[in-house]
């Protein structure tokens, strides 16, 4: 009898390479996750009654990346990273990474878009740099996305899965210098789970980021508003924060900014 049946080899994607030579860097990393709920009843009443009436349809992605960004910008401990063994390196400017699911003529692959300085921007200067990375047109999956993004790069992407390990992890030490991190990913990241679009969930990712956050469903469920009960938009969110830089503390006060912060609509009024 035949236990084996019909099946099909497939070529692995060099793509899936990368991700997992950053599983491995991000395991070592020891990093906290944080689950949360978060009310987003009136961003979303705002977000709709401005698509509503005509005027510029902002990103609700874009928009929490805002909130993410002036919140970091208050504690910027959040997102510093360390510098050899005796140094801590606190960036002023918030350089946040947010992934997008983009189209190549070969089909889909999240990509990320570095928002340089998103502490300054509004939430449509935001929106419109999303959209526009949306637009770009990519010939394959190697190519970037947004300012800096070239063919010289994307060379360098297509070349960089077939190295031996080794020599790839000459590289990956890299990803301890803060200066080239901030310069080449950024210093915080921003995920968006469509999956749970529907309904609320969490995601577990691993990251290599000093800062990580995943935006999961959007659920409605029982609020207190004033005393009284009231079904409310709550969003899921993971945030994940690297023990060896920073306590619990500084993070819970962090945490609390950035509620405050969404829930009160935030650069959307």
């Amino acid at each position: 009898m035949d236990y084996i049946g019909k099946y099909e080899e497939q070529v692995y994607p060099k793509e899936r390479v990368i991700a997992s030579d950053i599983f491995d860097l991000g395991m070592k990393r020891h990093y906290v996750s944080g689950l949360a709920e978060v009310d987003v009843t009136e961003a979303r009443r705002i977000l709709s009654e401005q698509a509503a009436s005509g005027e510029e349809k902002l990103s609700f992605t874009g928009w929490v990346t805002k909130c993410i960004a002036q919140a970091v910008s208050e504690h910027k401990i959040v997102h510093a990273m360390r510098h050899g063994k005796k140094h801590l390196i606190v960036f002023d400017d918030i350089d946040v990474s947010v992934l997008l699911e983009t189209n190549f003529k070969d089909g889909t692959i999240p990509k990320p878009l570095i928002v340089r300085r998103a502490q300054d921007k509004t939430v449509s200067q935001i929106t419109n740099e999303i959209r526009a990375a949306q637009r770009q047109k990519l010939s394959d999956s190697w190519e970037q996305l947004g300012e800096g993004s070239g063919e010289r790069i994307a060379r360098l992407a297509r070349i960089f899965p077939s190295l031996p390990k080794v020599f790839r992890r000459i590289v990956y030490r890299k990803w301890k210098d803060p200066f080239f991190v901030k310069k080449n990913l950024g210093t915080v990241l921003v995920s968006s789970v469509g999956m749970f679009a529907r309904m609320g969930g969490w995601g577990l990712p691993i990251g290599t980021h000093p800062l990580v956050f995943i935006l999961g469903g959007i659920g409605r469920k029982p609020g207190v508003v004033e005393d009284r009960i009231e079904i409310r938009d709550m969003l899921s969110v993971t945030m994940m924060f690297n023990h060896d830089v920073v306590d619990g503390a500084p993070v819970v006060r962090f945490g609390q900014r950035l509620a405050d912060l969404v829930q009160s609509a935030f650069g959307l009024r």
